[in-house]
């Protein structure tokens, strides 16, 4: 988080986008509401931190969050957390094969 408050002091336009690319072992699927969970307390992090993150994509390159209708439904499972969360603001960033207003 230092280094995050460091280049904003510096760079005040600079927009911070996070990336998903690894979970601790108790997140059962990349694509659960335990994933969903997790990066929603992880941008409460950012935010206690004085941190605004502005993106966060959900998948990684060899994957796809919507390769199947379930893992789809996780990008709206995280949209819903971090609405609960209070990140209105952060935009999740998804392939172009999702279709869904988020």
């Amino acid at each position: 988080w230092w280094l995050m408050r460091e280049v904003r002091q510096r760079h005040q336009d600079v927009l911070f986008y996070g990336l998903a690319w690894t979970y601790p072992g108790w997140v059962q699927s990349a694509y659960s509401r335990e994933a969903a969970d997790y990066i929603a307390t992880w941008l409460d992090g950012a935010r206690q931190n004085n941190v605004s993150v502005s993106y966060i994509g959900l998948s990684q390159n060899e994957r796809p969050p919507c390769a199947t209708s379930s893992s789809c439904d996780s990008v709206m499972a995280a949209r819903k957390a971090f609405d609960a969360h209070g990140h209105k603001q952060v935009k999740i960033v998804a392939p172009d094969a999702f279709q869904s207003p988020l």
